[in-house]
């Protein structure tokens, strides 16, 4: 059971930047539907539709955050955050309609589009722990129960690894330890597993 919640945990960690992709992805297949359909109602009233050069940024937009999600997972967030950008400022467009919220202070006004407003709320929801834990850091204030997490996590790890070295000789460990490749956790789970040896040879 605890193994199931830690691979759930660890799957929806990996692919959670997935699901604001999938929403605009969506969208961008409701416009198709619109486009085969022919027609968009606006205010009660059908109107022909066609697609417009920021329809067609769009679909580009969503299959190169697709490509580089699944492909260059490095550059994903560049990539995403290029393309809020892109909609927020109604550059390209993922819905049928080209929906605006315009703001404006005197004569200056900007328009603002909210389907990529609200994703990117969505976006900042799903990483809000991240963020949090990201800002706390750079301002030093990493809280106490977030070094009791990270502790615990580390505890859990070692055991895990201590588990999995059990078998090893001490000469394995020993080369195991002079090996930088390894995470801190599978480091420490090796000298603890020689200490306790050491120990009952004595």
């Amino acid at each position: 059971m605890c193994n199931l919640m830690t691979t759930t945990k660890q799957t929806h960690q990996k692919y959670k930047m997935l699901i604001p992709v999938l929403v605009l992805t969506g969208l961008c297949a409701l416009t198709v539907v619109t486009l085969i359909r022919g027609t968009v109602e606006m205010n009660g009233v059908d109107y022909d539709f066609m697609l417009t050069e920021k329809h067609y940024g769009a679909f580009i937009a969503v299959i190169v955050n697709l490509i580089t999600f699944f492909a260059f997972r490095q550059y994903f967030k560049y990539v995403f955050g290029a393309t809020l950008l892109l909609g927020l400022f109604c550059i390209i467009n993922f819905t049928p309609l080209d929906s605006k919220w315009t703001f404006g202070i005197g004569s200056l006004k900007i328009g603002f589009q909210p389907t990529a407003f609200l994703v990117g709320l969505l976006t900042l929801a799903l990483n809000f722990k991240t963020i949090k834990l990201a800002l706390d850091n750079n301002n030093g204030e990493v809280s106490e129960q977030n070094l009791q997490d990270n502790q615990n996590r580390f505890n859990k790890d070692v055991e895990k690894f201590k588990q999995k070295y059990l078998s090893y000789s001490s000469d394995d460990l020993t080369q195991l330890i002079a090996d930088k490749r390894y995470t801190a956790s599978a480091l420490e789970a090796a000298r603890q597993i020689l200490n306790d040896r050491q120990v009952n040879n004595q």
